[in-house]
């Protein structure tokens, strides 16, 4: 043979010497974790390794491989979701000296038992979400789950040695699955010597860095993977994984690849096309898998990115040559790597000469060691060749790629195409010869052929039959669900066409380059067929058929299910209808809108928007240029003037527990009388405590802020501190009590509120009152926000609420800043009154943002009962009904001091203590039943129906309520819990088997019937008292059996839900009393959800029909719920009566009585950071997880939250709205930036939080980490960036990133997955966005 070598890319690092051919794969990490210890390895999302910490990580997980047998021979499967963890994987595995196989989790079960039969693994790594569906595949026994082996303190971080691993650097790596011709994958073997060759010649070529931040795009079962992990590790760079939920393609993924930094991104040439723009932080750019468009190169290359167009079989470990592409050449597969040799060859192996096509060889010290458990095909593909100008050894071995390529005149090599049936379609390897296989296991097909067809620039499979019987006729459906079954989904063809024979060669064997152009798309076929109706109709109809290549007929067919779109497609139909519409249409509306029809709907929507916007978006600061703006002095002085606040807040329940301490103290030194003791401390403290508050927050009100005017006044500035205090002090001054009564309109009129007469006033929250006016004869419903108030863009933002005489605004509403309700208007329940917008007289409005509905009432007169004498005496029944509440809780607190007194006297402290431990448990079952006497004997003989505001049945009622109000404090821990159901029942509730209830926000028991398996998640409020013009309706809600009440939703008044249904995250019914069996709805006003993604695959006793196993291990974990938050009260009571003790001896009255706020401060934060340890201790950090409810994950999980909850948040909360409260979110995980605004305790998952620098999350706002639905717990991150600004009562859902500076307005819903775009403003619940305010 003449020689068919050509020169390699010369440059030597100095590493390849000893690494490249000495090492084991994992010990170029290793070497690189001994130089660089503290550098960043490995970021996913918030979660960031070191090479320190993930060489421990690593070496536990080799342990415990090793403790299971595992080592050199030894095969471990890793079937895991994208994120950090199979990254540790592969590192244990390496370091355990067994070999890894990938298993992609979207590969069909037939193809996963095949590898695993084939491989006969000993074990899989995989992950929680992964672990029920990896159990089904591959049996529980073998599986470990890599989040349990993390952390843990009982296995040794150090390396295991060679000596104990047995591993060198001729073993198995890893073995990679590809497509096989004889139908079924084959499986690559590569040593740990190919592996760190490999990986030495290319750092010749990429010049990575320690600097660098290296993408990890591609899956596992990709060799690709291979170059991106060590290209990382072998230099001391970042190795990025990107999140579950981050951008595939297009301008999202550009944006996301900026975002994160990354300077090294490997891909396909067919993804690189979907992004429009260069990213500028890009320094290199690897291209393999498909030929790579000159377009490409003339776009991407330049002076400060690296653009290179790699080519090689696994079969030659990752990449066998590179070119560095230059805009303006022909872009060619470039040179071989060092260490790597080519010969192109024709039919007889012999070489041909430069300019001539033929076959590619590959010879090398980097040649797989073949395919697993083929022996023929390995001696088939892997040829011995005698070379004999390869001087002292000319016996190489070479592997046939079946590539067909030439010599340029230049050196280079230029790929020509295949010359057998491989092929790679998005970047994947495919043998069409599997396809055609599958295709003939029809019955009715006789001989297939498939061929790789290009259309719009994508490539796709088109596949041919010929049918055994000329009659035969092939339902499409019935292909693709066999199709779908035996292969992955970038296997599938887009094209069926029957032949009646197929093309061949002169050999016989089918002549692919002849196959016709596709004419039929494989696709489930509609039973309709619906035109387009209209221009634009017609014109997302053109644009698929466009991208399609098939004719596209139906406005009715979905874009993904019927037709056959893809990812890459949708990223190119996104891309042309922006260019033909000028609309601002995203890849995600194709997804929402995947048929023509909904896509025209959506676009008319989107030039509507542009054209009137529903609502106008005031204008936008930005909230750091307002920060810097604002003197240093002041920010400082506004910081200082808070801490020294916390004192004055602590005070109001120190004070009082001082003066009970002190009676207490006269009774045990005889001084004071048992009856006194009772007395004062149960009956006269709390009366008198109760007003003092009221006119300290009025008396505060005027003093430092005299009248509330419309403005604007920037954050950490003297005006807010003096609206802050005010606003803390009106928290706490107890006005929540008067809700519902004749009282509360007298106490917004004392704060400077306008308030007309015959009022009837729900709710309380407003905090800007002299900008509030509401006129006579008008019912304000329960949780509505009239706050007058909004922190945006680093201002204080005051705007005026005007609301006129005879209206209506319904339950947990908002009303917005300089918005106005006329005369007899109405605003429906779970409804938005936006900023600036106005309901003309008489008009009912519903939804957020409110549109014109009709809203029902309760009554359309007024009351005439409704006299000023009348209303004073009711008003003043309330105020005594509310103090004898107080004395009903006498008896018991009697009778426990009394027993606690004769254990610590006749018993001893040791008795004493332990009867204080036992009267916890005992106190609380106690007092169920206590409160459900009490309730039951208020609300004798009331039914539903209608009845006067100013009637004993009203203030049984608001008694009753208000009741539940308090025992949802003093019993949240027990919501969520097993026993929150029995309890419920005893107050009166119809609750089915089964049923799960979380933390409602408000449900009155005795109007509830809830059929059996039923969920309720946090927040959910169900039914009220709904009041109108004096009067007020209550009536039964009725929920049916296996039914969903989301986060936040609300249904109505005697509304019902069927059997079956979901009522998503603040959503509302929709109109009708009852919602239909078996449906789904979402958004106020609600819409159908009709292909909602639901998960599955879990046991029916991990859902709905737990085993008794299960049943008793909750019960004792929910126990701990409730005890663990009691308990910390007990001792934070405990410590500060022994604290207040020794002050008192140690100082005197007057002394003790001045540092009560400091002691009642100093334990709260104790308090919480006790919980903060719980939280560590139980779940450690925080990961995306789907875990059924039926799990302890779930419990614990909820057990850290009603800690949380219950103790945490009400110390926080007198933080809110100082930069305090940002080092408490970070105790417990969440991540915060500097300078933000935060008025809410409502957070779960904690690290899954990241919040960026000047963010405001205003009163109330919702970082919802989980959901439930279908009895699922699902959780992820969400991420609000810097300067953006969450609005009060709105939700953020997990998956979701509020990009920076934009603007989410009052009650709205970020949707999971949502990407809300900078600067701009969005509201409404789903979001839409509102256009104008750009500043």
């Amino acid at each position: 043979m003449t020689s068919g070598t050509h020169d390699t890319l010369a440059v030597e690092p100095a590493s390849r010497a000893v690494l490249g051919e000495a090492a084991c794969l994992h010990e170029l990490f290793e070497a690189q974790a001994d130089a660089t210890p503290d550098l960043t390895a490995l970021v996913c999302g918030g979660r960031s390794l070191s090479y320190a910490q993930l060489d421990a990580e690593a070496n536990r997980l080799a342990r415990v491989l090793r403790q299971r047998g595992a080592g050199p021979g030894a095969f471990v499967g890793i079937y895991s979701h994208r994120s950090e963890l199979p990254i540790i994987a592969v590192l244990g595995c390496l370091k355990a000296g067994a070999a890894y196989i990938p298993i992609d989790p979207t590969y069909p079960p037939e193809r996963v038992r095949y590898i695993d039969g084939e491989a006969r693994l000993l074990l899989c790594l995989t992950d929680r979400a992964l672990s029920s569906r990896g159990a089904e595949l591959l049996g529980a026994e073998r599986l470990i789950e890599v989040e349990d082996v993390l952390g843990r303190d009982d296995l040794p971080a150090s390396r295991l040695t060679r000596a104990e691993t047995g591993a060198s650097p001729r073993d198995l790596a890893y073995v990679i699955y590809t497509s096989g011709s004889t139908g079924r994958p084959k499986g690559v073997m590569t040593e740990h010597q190919h592996a760190t060759r490999f990986v030495s010649a290319f750092n010749e070529v990429c010049g990575t860095t320690t600097t660098d931040r290296v993408y990890q795009g591609f899956s596992l079962s990709f060799d690709g993977s291979v170059e991106e992990m060590w290209m990382a590790f072998s230099n001391g760079s970042t190795l990025v994984v990107p999140t579950a939920d981050a951008p595939r393609f297009g301008d999202e993924l550009g944006e996301y690849l900026r975002a994160l930094g990354v300077t090294y991104f490997s891909t396909v040439p067919t993804l690189l096309s979907t992004i429009a723009a260069p990213v500028p932080n890009l320094r290199t750019v690897v291209l393999s898998g498909e030929v790579c468009p000159p377009r490409l190169v003339d776009t991407w290359a330049g002076d400060d990115t690296q653009v290179l167009n790699v080519y090689g079989p696994t079969e030659a470990t990752v990449n066998t040559t590179a070119f560095a592409c230059v805009r303006g050449r022909p872009v060619t597969i470039g040179r071989p790597l060092g260490g790597y040799e080519v010969r192109i060859v024709d039919e007889n192996l012999d070489p041909v000469p430069p300019g001539v096509a033929g076959e590619l060889l590959i010879s090398g010290a980097t040649l797989a060691r073949g395919y697993l458990n083929e022996p023929a095909m390995t001696e088939e593909k892997f040829l011995t060749v005698i070379d004999d100008t390869m001087g002292q050894d000319p016996v190489q071995r070479c592997y046939r790629t079946g590539d067909l390529a030439r010599w340029s005149e230049h050196g280079d090599l230029e790929f020509l195409g295949r010359l057998d049936g491989q092929v790679k379609i998005r970047g994947y390897r495919v043998e069409l010869s599997e396809i055609e296989n599958v295709l003939t296991e029809l019955d009715d097909v006789r001989s297939a052929g498939v061929r790789v067809v290009s259309h719009a620039g994508l490539d796709e499979l088109a596949a041919y039959v010929v049918l055994s019987r000329p009659a035969a006729a092939l339902e499409p459906g019935a292909v693709l669900s066999l199709l779908e079954s035996r292969l992955p989904a970038y296997m599938i063809p887009g094209h069926l066409d029957v032949l009646p024979e197929l093309p061949r060669t002169t050999s016989g064997k089918v002549d692919r380059k002849n196959l016709p152009d596709p004419v039929t798309p494989l696709v489930r076929v509609s039973g309709t067929v619906v035109a387009p109706q209209n221009e634009r109709e017609h014109l997302v109809a053109e644009v698929w058929t466009g991208v399609l290549g098939i004719d596209v007929t139906s406005v009715a067919d979905d874009f993904f299910l019927d037709l056959g779109g893809h990812s890459l497609v949708a990223a190119q139909m996104v891309t042309t209808l922006r260019e033909r519409t000028g609309l601002p249409v995203a890849v995600r509306d194709a997804y929402a809108h995947p048929t023509v029809q909904l896509l025209a709907a959506r676009l008319d929507e989107l030039a509507r928007a542009g054209e009137s916007p529903a609502g106008v978006a005031p204008a936008m600061t930005s909230s750091r240029e307002v920060f810097e703006s604002t003197p240093r002095r002041q920010r400082w002085t506004t910081v200082g003037a808070q801490a020294m606040s916390m004192y004055v807040l602590s005070a109001p329940v120190m004070i009082p527990t001082t003066v009970v301490f002190l009676l207490a103290l006269g009774w045990i030194q005889g001084t004071v009388s048992t009856v006194r003791l009772l007395v004062m401390a149960f009956v006269v403290v709390p009366i008198i405590t109760w007003p003092i508050l009221l006119l300290v927050s009025i008396a505060a009100k005027w003093v430092l802020i005299g009248r509330y005017r419309p403005g604007e006044h920037k954050l950490w500035g003297f005006y807010y501190l003096r609206w802050w205090l005010v606003a803390r002090l009106t928290a706490l001054s107890g006005a929540g009590a008067l809700v519902g009564t004749p009282l509360l309109p007298v106490y917004f009129r004392l704060m400077g509120a306008r308030v007309g007469p015959r009022c009837t006033l729900n709710s309380g929250q407003c905090f800007a009152w002299d900008l509030v006016s509401i006129g006579a004869d008008t019912s304000i419903g329960a949780d509505t926000q009239m706050l007058g108030y909004r922190v945006e863009g680093g201002m204080l933002r005051l705007g005026e609420v005007r609301i006129g005489s005879r209206c209506f605004v319904g339950i947990h509403s908002a009303l917005g800043l300089d918005v106005r309700m006329g005369d007899g208007s109405s605003l429906d329940d779970q409804s938005l009154l936006g900023d600036g917008e106005e309901i003309p007289a008489g008009e009912g409005r519903q939804g957020s943002p409110a549109r014109k509905a009709e809203v029902s009432l309760p009554a359309e007169r007024p009351d005439p009962r409704q006299s000023t004498g009348r209303r004073a005496l009711f008003g003043l029944a309330h105020v005594v009904l509310t103090d004898l509440l107080a004395l009903v809780s006498l008896p018991p607190a009697v009778g426990f001091l009394l027993a606690y007194w004769f254990a610590f006297t006749r018993g001893g402290v040791v008795v004493g203590a332990l009867t204080l431990v036992g009267s916890v448990p005992v106190g609380l079952v106690f007092s169920c039943f206590y409160i459900a006497a009490v309730k039951r004997l208020l609300l004798r003989g009331i039914r539903p129906g209608t009845y006067s505001v100013l009637s004993g049945a009203y203030l049984r009622k608001w008694a009753s309520d208000g009741l539940m109000g308090v025992t949802r404090g003093l019993m949240l821990p027990v919501y969520t819990t097993l026993y929150l159901p029995p309890f419920l029942r005893l107050l009166g509730a119809r609750i089915g088997r089964r049923a799960e209830i979380s933390t409602v926000w408000s449900v009155a028991p005795e109007l509830v019937d809830i059929g059996p398996e039923s969920f309720f998640a946090d927040g959910a409020i169900i039914g009220g008292r709904r009041t109108h013009l004096g009067v007020f309706q209550i009536d039964v809600n009725r929920i049916g059996r296996r039914s969903f009440i989301g986060n936040g939703a609300v249904v109505p008044v005697g509304n019902s839900v069927g059997d079956g249904c979901l009522l998503g995250v603040q959503s509302i019914p929709p109109a009708g009393p009852r919602t239909p069996d078996g449906s789904e709805w979402l958004g106020s006003p609600s819409f159908p959800l009709t292909h909602r993604i639901k998960v599955g695959n879990f046991d029916e006793t991990t859902i709905f029909r737990p085993t008794a196993r299960l049943y008793a291990e909750r019960a004792v974990i929910d126990g701990l719920r409730i005890l663990i938050p009691a308990y910390l009260g007990l001792l934070t009571l405990t410590a500060s009566v022994l604290s207040l003790f020794l002050v008192y001896r140690a100082a005197g009255v007057a002394v003790m009585v001045a540092v009560a706020p400091l002691i009642g401060l100093a334990l709260g934060i104790a308090a919480a950071a006790i919980v903060a340890l719980l939280k560590k201790c139980v779940m450690g950090t925080y990961r995306p997880e789907i875990r059924p409810l039926w799990c302890r994950y779930v419990w614990l999980n909820e057990m850290v939250n009603g800690a949380f909850e219950s103790v945490f948040a009400p110390v926080a909360s007198t933080m809110l709205g100082t930069p305090f409260i940002a080092a408490f979110l970070r105790m417990m995980g969440c991540r915060v930036g500097r300078h933000t605004y935060i008025a809410t305790t409502l957070f779960s998952e904690f690290d899954l939080v990241d919040i960026g620098d000047h963010v405001a999350l205003n009163h109330g706002a919702v970082m919802q980490n989980h959901l439930f639905e279908d009895r699922v717990f699902k959780s992820s991150a969400l991420t609000i960036a810097d300067e953006a600004s969450i609005g009060n009562m709105s939700v953020v859902l997990y998956d979701s990133e509020v990009r920076r500076g934009a603007v989410i307005g009052p009650l709205s819903l970020v949707m999971k997955g949502e990407a809300i775009e900078e600067r701009t403003w969005w509201q409404g619940i789903p979001t839409s966005r509102v256009e104008g305010g750009a500043g």
